[in-house]
């Protein structure tokens, strides 16, 4: 293989992991994340040690193209092993690229053409498209009414978990008590917990 070409193969799957992470982020269940991420790990764990080998049997004649590789597929693993960087990275480009979307959103809902499905959803409503993909892991969002206002709070799921483990959301609310609940939770755990700008939170927890 020509230079040219395993430089352009090189490009590509640079090209691949990013949309493969993209897929993953926007479509993939958590237990599929979960073996997704097992699987790719173990695929350029093995790809790496390949090149390391082959980098010391050329290592009296070590190519630029065969250190680019090593670095190159290097960075792959250690970015899919701990991915929390790539996803933090694409949250924040998610929340800019739909924020006009998910205002619309919240609109609906306070006027009240959006709302949860039926009075067994548990708040949940089921958003009328599949694309895009503004709430993760089935593009629903949750819906919460305020008893003695108009006040509403409405969640859009950045990571989706299930069996009450813990999700990641963005967050609309003008419920004064619901605020005062989420900077609570911003106070116990800055890390995962945030305010984005007025009424907006990024939470992490049930």
């Amino acid at each position: 293989m020509n230079k040219t070409v395993a430089k352009k193969n090189l490009v590509y799957i640079i090209f691949a992991w990013c949309l493969l992470k993209f897929v993953e982020y926007y479509f993939f269940h958590f237990l599929v994340r979960a073996l997704f991420w097992f699987v790719l790990s173990a695929i350029l764990l093995t790809v790496i040690l390949s090149q390391v080998v082959k980098a010391l049997e050329e290592r009296k004649a070590l190519t630029r193209l065969r250190i680019a590789k090593v670095f190159t597929f290097l960075t792959l693993f250690y970015l899919t092993l701990c991915p929390w960087f790539v996803d933090r990275l694409i949250e924040k480009i998610d929340w800019k690229m739909f924020y006009k979307k998910r205002i619309e959103i919240v609109q609906q809902v306070k006027s009240k053409s959006l709302t949860s499905n039926d009075k067994l959803s548990g708040g949940i409503c089921e958003l009328p498209f599949e694309f895009p993909v503004i709430s993760n892991g089935g593009n629903d969002v949750l819906i919460y009414r305020s008893k003695n206002s108009d006040a509403v709070t409405v969640s859009f799921w950045v990571y989706r978990n299930y069996f009450n483990a813990p999700s990641t959301s963005f967050v609309y609310t003008n419920d004064i008590a619901e605020m005062k609940e989420i900077e609570n939770g911003i106070s116990l755990d800055p890390k995962n917990n945030w305010k984005i700008i007025d009424n907006w939170y990024r939470t992490f927890g049930e």
